[in-house]
């Protein structure tokens, strides 16, 4: 079977453009979006609840530099994780993630980005956003990981839980999350389940 050539540049342009497609997110693309909360511009899917998506990020934001601040009170001067954690926390660098990752959430060199699923994953095609509360336990999950010493081979060290711990018992005391029991009450979170905490 012969084809013309147009039809093979055709074809060819098509699967460029889905390649494309999927490797940059598929549907639901990252755009920049800037939040009425901060007026700062942040990455969020381009799917319908965008507007909704961009203000969580902008209220995460705002809790992590609450916990950041925390951290950086003259109390923790002498204190190395609490000193890791400001030193390499960036309030610039989270975004929302991609919905063909097969991340949830993750940071990326110690915080040079803060990648975070912030939709159910599993509820097409309005993909509803996640609770603040169970983003934020995740959150301070990656927050952990910037507070960390030494680095991760694929499994969590004991210093990781134990700063995910103190970091958990903080937030809570700061206003900024509310611990909630998972192996009483498992979550559903962006196509998996939380379980357990440290706390």
């Amino acid at each position: 079977m012969k084809f013309a050539p147009h039809v093979v540049v055709i074809v060819i342009a098509m699967l460029g453009y889905l390649l494309y497609q999927y490797v940059n997110g598929g549907p639901g693309n990252l755009v920049s979006l800037k939040a009425e909360k901060d007026g700062r511009a942040y990455l969020v899917q381009d799917l319908p609840n965008k507007k909704e998506a961009v203000e969580m990020l902008a209220t995460i934001k705002g809790n992590m530099d609450k916990v950041a601040a925390f951290y950086g009170q003259e109390e923790f001067v002498s204190d190395p994780t609490a000193k890791n954690l400001v030193e390499r926390y960036n309030p610039h660098s989270i975004m929302e993630n991609s919905m063909t990752s097969h991340d949830t959430s993750y940071s990326e060199n110690k915080g040079e980005k803060i990648v975070i699923c912030l939709r159910d994953k599993t509820n097409p095609p309005g993909y509803p956003l996640v609770d603040l509360n169970t983003v934020m336990f995740v959150v301070l999950h990656e927050m952990a990981h910037l507070m960390t010493t030494e680095l991760s081979t694929g499994k969590h060290t004991p210093e990781f839980w134990a700063n995910f711990r103190r970091l958990l018992q903080d937030a809570t005391q700061i206003g900024v999350y509310h611990p909630v029991n998972y192996a009483h009450s498992p979550v559903s979170y962006c196509g998996m389940e939380i379980t357990d905490s440290p706390l």
